[in-house]
């Protein structure tokens, strides 16, 4: 809305991307392609044009706070991995718990340590989102959440 874009480009130039382990879309494929743009300066060879009718906004509904320091939260996507991404960006504040579907979880990782398969964290998605991960597997299917479904996160 502030700045329209001038043009709008399906990426299908995928050569550019890199090949590696895990779901970093940022490193893996929208930072190669920032960088051959600021190469060329043009998107042109990138992909096709599309046209700006088809362009839609989506916008993230923001976290409702429901008491001190609580905040009712959607689960906005779920990753290849079943890792819950949340509508709630991480700003430094380490949440104390935060529950799934009635399930209470309160241990927060910056990294992912080594557990025991199926053991559910908070964590940080590459992108700056808070997440719920289950380690080795998939928290989706362990907590019956979808796109969609409410998270309460207390901090």
């Amino acid at each position: 809305e502030e700045e329209p874009p001038e043009a709008l480009y399906k990426i299908n130039a995928d050569h550019y991307f890199i090949e590696g382990k895990g779901h970093f879309r940022t490193r893996n494929q929208l930072a190669p392609i920032a960088a051959e743009l600021l190469k060329v300066s043009s998107p042109i060879h990138l992909g096709e044009k599309v046209s700006l009718k088809e362009l839609r906004l989506f916008r993230v509904p923001p976290p409702k706070q429901v008491e001190e320091n609580c905040y009712e939260c959607l689960v906005i996507d779920v990753d290849q991995f079943g890792n819950l991404i949340l509508n709630l960006e991480f700003d430094g504040r380490v949440p104390k718990e935060v529950e799934v579907n009635g399930v209470r979880i309160n241990r927060f990782y910056t990294a992912f340590p080594k557990l025991n398969r199926g053991e559910l964290f908070i964590s940080v998605f590459p992108e700056g989102n808070l997440q719920v991960v289950a380690y080795m597997a998939s928290a989706a299917k362990l907590l019956k959440a979808t796109r969609g479904s409410k998270v309460k996160v207390c901090f």
